[in-house]
């Protein structure tokens, strides 16, 4: 328990250094972020976080997370380890959305995989279409799991035809309908 306080203390006072942000590819590659309590800004790693699995996440770089794409940009998030966490994001200081409201348990059920955090429908999650152009990343914390004062979540920014993330079951279910009803149409 000691070291968990230790690695919440040691985190929380690397949120508060300056940081310079980070340029970021929108190629689909997770970036880890760290947070503190409720109404505080999303700061980086330093690559102290947990790591992720499926997939592996980057936990270096930090707040403002800046791109260009010349097309539309999906921007995903996804809470990780104690469900709950919600976050407000911005791009240019302009609010693109919150995560989604769950049911706060802060029961860990997919530790710091993202695969299994996005089929479960316990993790808080935000997706939403960025315009072209240039692009500045922020968020701060707007719920807390119960019983965490802080954690890691991570991020994803894709340009293209990158298909939003769904929860795993929902999503096979729904496709195997969908080419059920193809099936049944040709053959009428």
């Amino acid at each position: 328990m000691t070291g968990l306080v230790s690695h919440i203390l040691c985190s929380l006072a690397l949120l508060a250094l300056p940081a310079f942000g980070t340029a970021i590819n929108p190629d689909g590659t997770y970036h880890e972020f760290l947070f503190g309590s409720s109404g505080t800004a999303l700061g980086t790693c330093g690559g102290l976080c947990s790591p992720t699995t499926n997939p592996t996440s980057e936990s270096t770089s930090s707040p403002p997370w800046t791109f260009t794409s010349a097309g539309p940009a999906t921007l995903f998030v996804i809470d990780l380890f104690s469900p709950g966490d919600r976050f407000q994001f911005f791009d240019n200081n302009v609010s693109v959305g919150s995560t989604s409201s769950i049911t706060n348990s802060g029961n860990d059920t997919c530790g710091g995989d993202i695969g299994c955090a996005i089929s479960a429908v316990n993790y808080s999650r935000l997706s939403v279409l960025l315009s072209a152009g240039s692009h500045s990343l922020t968020g701060t914390v707007i719920q807390n799991a119960a019983g965490a004062p802080g954690g890691a979540a991570v991020f994803s920014v894709s340009t293209g035809a990158a298909a939003i993330p769904e929860p795993g079951p929902f999503g096979l279910v729904l496709g195997t309908g969908l080419v059920g009803i193809s099936f049944v149409r040709r053959q009428a």
